[in-house]
């Protein structure tokens, strides 16, 4: 059960950073 979580908080984190270089990318272009 903590296992489960500590990855589904890992998860988040690394939609979290992926979202972010998204825009990072998306701002370069404009």
């Amino acid at each position: 059960m903590l296992l489960g979580w500590h990855v589904m908080c890992h998860l988040v984190a690394l939609l979290k950073m992926l979202s972010v270089q998204r825009v990072n990318k998306h701002d370069q272009l404009l």
